[in-house]
């Protein structure tokens, strides 16, 4: 994939964490699991982007904890997908 493509994919998970929080599973997965290929990259520019976008993520749900009924949605999301215990 190309540098654009995780470029875009930093700036949603910083500017827009909970839209990418709440798409649906399949889209989610396909997001995480390209950030993880671009992670094992050589490309040492491409892997910080996607280290950058992983931080946010993790961020969003650790900012989120414990998970009450006055979470977010986007929060419960994440515990749904097991990206984050609560």
């Amino acid at each position: 994939m190309g540098k654009a493509y995780y470029s875009l994919l930093e700036a949603l998970c910083n500017n827009h964490t909970t839209v990418i929080c709440l798409v649906d599973t399949a889209t989610f997965t396909h997001l995480v699991c390209s950030l993880e290929a671009g992670l094992k990259s050589l490309d040492v520019s491409l892997s910080s982007q996607c280290a950058a976008a992983l931080d946010n993520l993790a961020a969003f749900a650790c900012n989120h904890q414990p998970l009450t009924e006055a979470s977010p949605p986007a929060a419960h999301a994440l515990q749904v997908r097991g990206v984050c215990v609560g």
